[in-house]
């Protein structure tokens, strides 16, 4: 990974293990259970909300993910 997208990287692969590590907590403590297409669409829609904020550094990784997905991003 070159240097420069290094904390974009570091900051994506993160995120995606916090937010398994909440749905992990839901289904364990809560016992709500989601399914795959729900935890994958939470965890774009919190991508975006980064991206929205303005932390940019992750968008080099997001844009092919949301294409994939069909997802419409509007970023600021």
């Amino acid at each position: 990974m070159p240097k420069p997208c290094r904390r974009g990287f570091d900051t994506f692969v993160v995120l995606i293990c916090w937010l398994l590590w909440k749905e992990r907590n839901d289904r364990t403590f809560d016992r709500r259970v989601h399914t795959i297409h729900e935890v994958v669409t939470r965890v774009t829609d919190e991508i975006v909300a980064w991206l929205q904020a303005g932390f940019r550094q992750v968008e080099l990784f997001v844009t092919p993910l949301v294409a994939v997905l069909g997802r419409e991003t509007m970023f600021l």
